[in-house]
């Protein structure tokens, strides 16, 4: 008897059928069914989290050892110790950020302190921040309705308090928790109290998260300011070796990257790639249905062609008003969309990405290997491959891009969507192509293939 052995693996049982198959490998008759049922393994995230947090420990330490040896070396400090002196523990290091913007700081171990107390607290970079941040879909006209991230909040603070930096931000706010009313009480005690993550989440009062490129700008400036009074920073490439050792980050390997589940001698293609984007906006906009009291149907091809050429590859969202209004429905006529959600615009028609000269130049060939590129950098200096930290990448793609800003640069980066779909690039035209040709789902294009190419199985029989 020929037969398949289905498993369903979960994480606290495994569920498994039996299928009997006829000549044509076609299911025939479920022979056998069953599950096991097990304990869930617990503990293992938070053991994860722990060894995450020694690890983040150990090079925080280490971080601050090399600041300290660095900055004593050129009296900028008292010790070779993180740690200085007892005296020099009591002075405030928010004070000092915030007095070295407009003047000569009194003490030049001061600005070991301040750079050390930096680099406690250096912030997320622009990936790590972006990890936290779901994008909003939005058709044009419509009003947002998530609030904005911890990390934007934070900006947000910097231009209402008119601070330049965070160090100043961070000392205003410590001086309003020592402001009192007539009968001398305090008016925002809590204010005195700049909350980490533990007593922000203890308290659910998360306002705001620190962005590293908010440290990055106000180190600079506080190293520029204080360079004019002393001579030992006016060292050359001291600088350099300071802000080097404050923002190293540790270089990462290659990412692992997966097969096509129907071209098993494939790689899978980005998210963000060219064909990706493009399958995706297909069979988005094949999935739309319009309702009406007596039927529900497909769109017509004209109508879907119409949705993507003068909406998405616009750089237009579609959502149910805009759709309807390109299409001219009746006021009875509805728009379904997959889970009610609004269609992103292609991605390389955004405002953001068409401003962008060189982009805008790349051949749909080029464009694809850059975008590969920026998800995998691999640095060709680096003797082991590994890749280019979030500094250098940055560095890299300045003179490419013509933008100098670093913050314009990340969230470019951020905008990217992440990770990889399950199909490579022959596939993925395949199936394009498909799509294109009429208006159908992923799934019914597959079901077809499959009859005459062994490489596309049929979505019940998987």
């Amino acid at each position: 008897m020929k037969y398949r052995l289905g498993l369903d693996l979960g994480v606290g049982s495994i569920g498994s059928a039996v299928v009997e198959l006829d000549e044509q490998n076609n299911p025939k008759n479920i022979v056998d069914t069953g599950v096991r049922i097990f304990n869930v393994s617990e503990g293992a995230e938070e053991r994860r989290l722990k060894r995450t947090m020694r690890k983040n420990q150990v090079r925080t330490r280490k971080r601050l050892e090399l600041l300290a040896q660095k900055l004593f070396e050129n009296n900028l400090w008292v010790n070779e110790t993180p740690e200085g002196t007892d005296k020099l523990r009591t002075k405030s290091p928010y004070k000092i950020r915030f007095d070295a913007l407009d003047g000569k700081l009194s003490n030049p171990n001061y600005i070991g302190r301040a750079i050390l107390h930096m680099a406690k607290h250096r912030g997320a970079g622009f990936v790590s921040a972006s990890e936290n941040i779901q994008e909003e879909v939005l058709e044009e006209g419509e009003k947002t309705k998530v609030k904005k991230s911890a990390y934007d909040m934070m900006s947000e603070h910097l231009k209402e308090t008119h601070s330049r930096t965070l160090g100043e931000f961070f000392y205003k706010r410590i001086c309003e928790g020592y402001e009192k009313n007539e009968k001398g009480e305090k008016i925002n005690p809590d204010k005195r109290i700049i909350r980490q993550k533990e007593h922000a989440l203890k308290q659910q009062i998360v306002d705001y998260a620190i962005p590293r490129y908010l440290v990055k700008d106000e180190f600079n400036k506080f190293w520029d300011n204080q360079t004019q009074y002393f001579k030992q920073m006016q060292k050359e490439g001291l600088k350099k070796e300071i802000y080097n050792i404050l923002f190293y980050e540790r270089p990462a390997a290659p990412y692992a990257t997966g097969k096509c589940i129907y071209f098993r001698d494939e790689d899978r293609l980005l998210k963000a790639h060219p064909l990706s984007e493009l399958r995706r906006i297909y069979e988005e906009v094949n999935n739309i249905r319009i309702l009406s009291d007596t039927n529900k149907r497909k769109l017509t091809i004209e109508e879907r062609n119409k949705i993507i050429n003068e909406l998405l590859l616009q750089g237009k969202n579609a959502g149910k008003q805009s759709i309807k209004k390109l299409l001219g429905l009746s006021a009875q006529q509805k728009i379904s969309l997959v889970d009610d959600k609004n269609i992103k615009a292609y991605l390389y028609s955004r405002p953001e990405f068409v401003e962008i000269e060189y982009l805008q130049s790349l051949s749909d060939k080029d464009l694809a290997k850059f975008v590969d590129f920026l998800a995998n950098p691999i640095n060709p200096n680096d003797k082991n491959g590994r890749l280019y930290s979030e500094d250098e990448l940055i560095n890299h793609l300045k003179p490419i891009l013509k933008i100098d800003d670093d913050k314009e640069i990340g969230k470019l980066l951020t905008k990217l969507p992440k990770g990889r779909g399950m199909l490579g690039e022959s596939a993925s035209k395949i199936i394009l192509e498909k799509l294109k040709e009429q208006v159908i789902t992923h799934r019914e294009i597959t079901d077809e293939l499959a009859q005459t190419d062994k490489r596309f199985v049929k979505e019940h029989m998987v």
